[in-house]
């Protein structure tokens, strides 16, 4: 938490992001880090007491490797899913929820549903980028308020784009899926940190898309400018090429200087060489 950020929330203490749901296009976020963690819901004890089942049953389980059985079915209100082992463990997953796999390298993972209830997806993380930009966006420290995000109240959705695969690159179909999951969880913020060249600027059906979600559904579109600086010209899409969104550079602050590169003398703020420059 910056000075500023710190003088701010002081005099405005409910502008915290409270209220405010903000959803991270990334890697995918892990909400099990510090600051990350759910807060106490009534599905607490529920959840607890599945955890204890599960210790309890764990000694007579036969480790197979990473091979998990599901099961979906509708109780007639939403899509549910029953997972592995399931003539020992009847462990219901609502579609959303957060759970973790101890027996997998304690991997956060969840599930989700097709509507038609034809497909069922485990998402993971595809890397750790996803949380680190979650952090600082809302991390939420009570009890050390100065490691706190920029908007600690905000409410976090994970949206991986990122595909192993292909290196965790993103594809159009992931953005796609994503901006449509954006205007359905009526999403404020989108932050998106991927990005690339293009030959076309403020075209294209992931634009298009784009443009739906922050004219039609009022988002406000935050997206990287890229790390190809310092030469100018080198914003790549959508954060220098779009308009209606946030191209972000990175910049870095008298304040910075100091505690991250131990510079002692008052300097000037100043665009970091790697990061992009425009005009497009």
């Amino acid at each position: 938490m910056s000075y500023i950020q710190e003088k701010f929330l002081g005099e405005y203490p409910e502008y915290d992001g409270r209220g405010i749901i903000i959803a991270i296009l990334d890697t995918g976020v892990d909400p099990t880090l510090p600051g990350l963690q759910i807060k106490m819901d009534k599905h607490d004890r529920e959840n607890l007491a599945c955890q204890m089942d599960f210790l309890k049953a764990i000694e007579k389980m036969e480790d197979k490797g990473p091979v998990v059985d599901c099961l979906v079915w509708n109780d007639g209100k939403t899509w549910k899913v029953c997972k592995n082992y399931l003539d020992k463990i009847i462990q219901t997953i609502t579609c959303c929820s957060m759970n973790s796999l101890v027996f997998l390298d304690e991997a956060t993972y969840t599930f989700h549903i097709e509507p038609s209830g034809n497909l069922l997806e485990i998402c993971m993380a595809s890397g750790s980028h996803g949380s680190h930009v979650a952090n600082i966006a809302a991390a939420y420290f009570p009890d050390e308020p100065k490691k706190n995000g920029l908007a600690p109240g905000a409410q976090i959705i994970s949206l991986s784009i990122g595909d192993n695969r292909i290196d965790s690159m993103e594809t159009g179909t992931a953005l796609t899926r994503a901006m449509n999951l954006c205007s359905e969880m009526k999403v404020d913020v989108v932050n998106m940190s991927f990005g690339e060249g293009t030959h076309l600027p403020n075209k294209g059906r992931i634009i298009e898309e784009l443009k739906r979600l922050v004219e039609k559904h009022n988002v406000t579109f935050v997206t990287s400018a890229g790390n190809n600086g310092p030469a100018l010209t080198t914003v790549g899409a959508p954060g220098g090429t779009t308009t209606g969104v946030l191209g972000i550079g990175a910049f870095l602050t008298p304040e910075m200087a100091d505690p991250l590169y131990g510079v002692f003398n008052q300097v000037d703020g100043n665009l970091y060489p790697w990061s992009s420059r425009g005009p497009w």
